[in-house]
């Protein structure tokens, strides 16, 4: 079964940081991770077999400046990515998200605050919603005053009777203290506000509507601007007017030298555009290669500093000294013949590219000196020699990508020669001038069509304001009643707000009625009531502006950008208006949800990553969680990472997976292929639940700087990290072999002999074959050199084999 292919989006790699515990030690560090768009993917990150925390993770992917970060991000446009490697650039588009934070218990704020909050914040798509409110504004001023006053009248009326309930329920339960203020005691207090809490949660929910209404409206006014409907009658005229001046220009073209010409003309201008577009397509496709070997360059470059700073903490020469020096030397010749051959690729694809990519950098771990001597030690001579080896090995594996490069540059200008022949050909076309005698009626009926449109376009617009202006005249009391009962209304609340916090402050028992439920409400709703601008400040602005008393402020044209976004989230959540005033703590957790969720909804990001709550037992709170985040996730294109160490929900839930152990990926790649054929010995052990515990393993998985991302399969993201005589050692030791013999019928076979050898035992040595004659019991093999795993009771090893395996 084919697979559908997936996009890389993000890629993560150099993650490496140090924490100081009983001196320095490195608590974090990954070579590489790759994300997919749209594909489910989980870090299993299990507290007991690692030391470092889920924000501890964050913090080293965003903050450490020695982190490559690349995204690729699909231009809506055209067929082209565009490559982000900028780490500030990056962090616009990925986000980090706590599941506590989504499911705690003890959240006093409204969701409608929490939902106006979001939709005031920048996201990358405010700007250009902002300044195509400013041209509508600008372009439609008349019109658009007019619809908005329109739409505020037919509502005002109603939203005052509200206003002015509340107001006066503000007013009752402030006669009630003050009457009886001396013998008030607290139960007294939190049964008033148990009361008032009830009405105002019934009057807020009321002018709610009531406002509801009033923002949809305005809201699918812009949409009309946005689609390009018509919503002034003088865009008819004005296109009208353009279409006839274009068709008098070339009535005049003709006139003066002939249809034939004009027509020519009309073909060069047509090819001109053809070669324009080949030439942007060139320019963009040279863009987008140049870009991705920007990006290697870049990832090479932090992985040669982090190896400096490694090789100048070790002292003398050792190993460990000599292996660093040698990735250090493989790594600075790749960065240079990354620049030195960057002009052959500039039409490579970017799968072409990162193809080569990964084939020089697997190339490392066969990377040999050849020689017996230390690397520190070689001549400059013999260096050179070593990266002329290096620089034919690139140019063998680049030779596709070169191939692919020349291939689509020749196409491209070929095409373009053509169409350049082709204009140079028809340029050259010579016409007579005939002498036409101009229709003067026809070309006269134009301008005077042209004149008739102008002046009928003038009076629209006269008309438009003269009526305007007199409906302001005669309706203008209600938008003022409106506007000013809303200013009354705001300051009653923080008057009367401020008069109950110096009343309970001076009561004997203040400590209970401030730790009471009732007053928690009371204190929420206030708080951020009074700094709830969409009921206030936003609304005293629209009356404004339909009022002409203002041409749309940047802090008016904000609130309209927030707005159109809170009826856009008002209309994906689907939820009672009531709960919108009840607190998260109050709301049950599919509701709460939703709420939390919908900034993702608004601001799409491209990459979240989300923290699980090892507190959450409930394994039905996370499905559910989950299966609300999917629907925003799906319809905003967000590809969602998870950090977890629940294994039941991991295997439900997700499609790839990266094991982490001792602070660091040891495997990954397909959810299925990892759990069917899991390769480190730590991978088994986890998905038996066997795994050790991370002290009594310290030595297990080293830095990355010394180990190697090696792919299982050549068409799979199944990959292990390791040193490669460890990876060797798990995929051919004799134990492996026999498990596999045991699944399989002795018949079955002996009749795939060829077959079974080639797919499920590989020889350490190359063009080597053990004797296998009986496979219920072990044979002593030929040769008499021997991989370290093989070297067991069975077999016998002496001082050449010995000797052999410390220079292997």
């Amino acid at each position: 079964m084919l697979m559908k292919k997936q996009n890389l989006l993000l890629t993560m790699e150099n993650i490496f940081n140090y924490k100081s515990k009983n001196g320095d030690y490195r608590f974090l560090n990954i070579a590489k991770i790759d994300i997919f768009e749209q594909v489910p993917t989980v870090f299993y990150i299990n507290s007991e077999y690692n030391d470092f925390s889920y924000s501890s993770f964050w913090n080293s992917l965003i903050e450490k400046n020695a982190t490559t970060l690349s995204l690729w991000l699909s231009a809506e446009e055209d067929k082209f990515r565009k490559i982000i490697f900028n780490k500030s650039e990056v962090n616009d588009h990925i986000d980090y998200l706590k599941l506590k934070n989504v499911v705690k218990k003890s959240d006093h704020n409204l969701p409608i605050y929490t939902v106006w909050k979001d939709c005031l914040k920048e996201y990358p798509n405010t700007t250009e919603t902002r300044e195509e409110i400013k041209k509508w504004f600008n372009n439609f001023e008349i019109s658009t005053k007019n619809a908005f006053y329109n739409v505020l009248t037919q509502n005002s009326e109603q939203i005052v009777s509200a206003i002015n309930e509340f107001t006066k329920e503000i007013s009752l339960l402030e006669n009630k203290i003050k009457s009886k203020s001396v013998v008030l005691s607290e139960s007294d207090i939190v049964e008033f506000l148990e009361n008032f809490n009830k009405e105002t949660l019934r009057i807020q929910n009321n002018i709610f509507e009531k406002y509801l209404e009033v923002f949809q409206k305005l809201s699918t006014r812009y949409e009309f601007y946005s689609k390009n409907q018509l919503i002034l009658n003088g865009t008819a005229q004005e296109q009208q007017i353009k279409e006839y001046k274009i068709q008098l220009k070339y009535l005049d073209d003709i006139s003066k030298s002939s249809i034939h010409k004009v027509y020519n003309d009309l073909k060069i201008r047509d090819i001109l555009s053809e070669i324009e577009f080949y030439k942007n397509y060139r320019n963009k496709l040279s863009t987008q290669s140049l870009q991705q070997i920007d990006l290697f360059k870049t990832r090479l470059k932090n992985q040669i500093t982090t190896l400096k700073s490694e090789i100048k903490k070790i002292p003398g020469i050792n190993p460990n000294k000599e292996q660093l020096y040698k990735n250090y030397f493989y790594l600075r010749s790749l960065l240079k013949l990354w620049f030195k051959n960057k002009q052959y690729f500039k039409y490579s694809s970017i799968d072409t590219l990162e193809k080569v990519n990964k084939n020089l950098i697997a190339e490392k771990i066969f990377f040999n000196i050849g020689d017996k001597k230390s690397i520190y030690k070689l001549s400059p001579i013999k260096k050179f020699f070593m990266y002329k080896e290096l620089e034919l090995d690139f140019d063998e594996k680049a030779q596709k990508a070169y191939e692919e490069s020349d291939n689509q540059a020749l196409l491209i200008q070929k095409t373009i020669d053509k169409l350049q022949k082709k204009l140079k050909k028809i340029t050259k076309n010579s016409y007579n001038q005939i002498t036409i005698k101009k229709n003067i009626v026809k070309y006269q009926a134009l301008e005077q069509r042209i004149k008739l449109a102008e002046a009928d376009l003038d009076w629209n617009k006269y008309s438009e304001q003269k009526l305007y202006k007199n409906a302001l005249k005669n309706k203008n009391l209600k938008v003022k009643k409106l506007i000013s009962n809303t200013k009354k209304s705001l300051k009653e609340a923080n008057n009367f707000f401020k008069f109950f916090r110096e009343f309970i402050n001076s009561h004997p028992n203040k400590s209970v009625v401030l730790s009471s439920d009732e007053y928690i409400k009371f204190e929420n709703f206030f708080t951020q009531y009074i700094d709830l601008d969409l009921f206030n400040d936003f609304i005293i602005q629209l009356g404004e502006f339909t009022l002409d008393r203002n041409k749309g402020s940047s802090k008016f044209i904000n609130y309209f950008v927030a707005m159109i976004k809170f009826v856009k989230a008002y209309e994906y959540l689907s939820i009672n208006n009531i709960n919108f005033f009840n607190r998260f703590k109050d709301l049950n957790f599919l509701e709460a949800t939703k709420f939390k969720l919908v900034k993702y909804y608004l601001n799409p990001t491209k990459v979240l990553f989300i923290e699980d709550d090892s507190n959450i037992n409930n394994y039905n709170i996370k499905n559910e969680f989950l299966r609300v985040f999917k629907n925003i996730a799906m319809d905003n294109g967000i590809t969602y990472v998870f950090l977890s160490e629940d294994t039941k929900f991991i295997v439900n839930n997700f499609e790839d997976i990266h094991i982490f152990y001792n602070n660091t990926a040891i495997e990954g790649g397909k959810l299925r292929d990892v759990v069917k054929n899991p390769i480190h010995p730590i991978t088994k052990k986890i998905f038996n639940k066997s795994a050790p515990k991370r002290n009594s393993l310290l030595k297990e998985t080293e830095d990355y700087i010394f180990n190697e991302i090696i792919p299982i399969e050549t068409d799979s993201d199944h990959y292990v990290y390791s040193k490669y005589k460890n990876f060797k050692q798990w995929t051919n030791s004799l134990i492996e072999f026999h498990e596999n013999y045991s699944n399989s019928s002795t018949g079955t076979f002996n009749l795939n002999l060829n077959d079974f050898i080639n797919t499920n035992y590989q020889s350490f040595l190359e063009n080597q074959e053990f004797l296998l004659t009986n496979f219920q019991q072990n044979h002593r093999p030929e040769r008499k050199v021997l991989p370290l795993d093989f070297k067991n009771d069975h077999f016998e090893t002496n001082k050449e084999t010995a000797d052999t395996e410390k220079l292997l």
